[in-house]
């Protein structure tokens, strides 16, 4: 089945069904899992565990990818490769360098954060098997994760909007085309996070977070007409939580080497203000692709 001009219809009942598996079906298996691991923990070491928190929150991710299966092999029929990159192959190297150097800031900025007196970096003790347990499982499941957040709120509703990531590289639209329907996106993307606890403790500066992350990442997808960048930036920032350092009411539960204690309230603004810069450094590292993209609109 090719895409005609009922695509958007498509991609809208794909969007929803998709949320259904996320959701509906989600809740379902969490609840046979907690079910499950309480009937067979009797003494609760595990129900009650990093591990199995960990895990619970991840299984509605992996009922969305059930989701995936099904629309994009039923309804849009297109492969998730497509969706990673529209114009060729996925670009490995893109992927690479931008995760490498992404974590590496992440990590940089939470010691940078422990020196300006931001928050105290306390070591997690006494968790080392729980955590040498854990990392395997989080090495599987967080990419499962990440990807399938940026698949649905970056891929299938750019799909909806513009049908293709380059559509906006012709004189017929504008870069103000492109910001708009970047903020558009990253607004979308504040509305899966409205839950998380970090809202609840620090509603302003975690909203902010998550506009400038949606907004910037799907810019990203608009220059390179892939999510390569989307997803680098995205899993290690995960994976910085996951293994380096969390802080309280992290919505991420894993078991890394610090916790961020004493958390002051310029913080997490201090972390708006990083995932800027990061921002700012890629695209001077990729500079050769944003002119390429800022060409075809002249």
């Amino acid at each position: 089945m090719k895409e005609n001009k009922n695509y958007r219809i498509l991609w809208i009942i794909s969007f929803f069904v998709i949320v259904s598996f996320w959701l509906l079906l989600g809740s379902t298996l969490i609840n046979i899992y907690s079910n499950l691991s309480y009937s067979l923990d009797n003494n609760n070491n595990f129900f009650n565990s990093e591990i199995y928190n960990y895990i619970g929150a991840n299984i509605p991710f992996l009922s969305m990818w059930l989701g995936f299966y099904f629309c994009f092999k039923y309804i849009n029929n297109i492969k998730i490769s497509k969706l990673i990159n529209s114009k060729t192959s996925i670009d490995v190297k893109l992927f690479t360098r931008v995760f490498i150097f992404s974590i590496t800031f992440f990590i940089v900025v939470i010691l940078i954060g422990a020196l300006l007196n931001l928050y105290d970096l306390e070591f997690i003790e006494n968790k080392w098997v729980e955590r040498l347990i854990l990392i395997p499982i989080t090495l599987i499941l967080t990419p499962l994760q990440v990807i399938a957040e940026e698949i649905l709120f970056r891929a299938v509703i750019l799909k909806i909007i513009i049908k293709d990531y380059d559509a906006l590289t012709n004189k017929k639209k504008t870069l103000l085309h492109s910001i708009i329907i970047s903020l558009l996106v990253g607004i979308i993307f504040i509305i899966p996070h409205l839950y998380n606890p970090e809202v609840d403790s620090n509603f302003i500066s975690a909203i902010s977070y998550y506009l400038l992350f949606g907004s910037l990442a799907t810019f990203s997808i608009l220059v390179t007409s892939g999510l390569e960048i989307a997803i680098a930036i995205h899993l290690a920032n995960n994976f910085a939580i996951t293994f380096f350092s969390t802080y309280e009411n992290s919505a991420l539960t894993s078991i890394p080497l610090f916790i961020e204690r004493n958390e002051i309230n310029g913080a997490k603004y201090f972390e708006v203000f990083c995932l800027l810069l990061l921002f700012v450094i890629i695209a001077i590292r990729e500079r050769n692709k944003i002119k390429a993209y800022l060409s075809q609109k002249q």
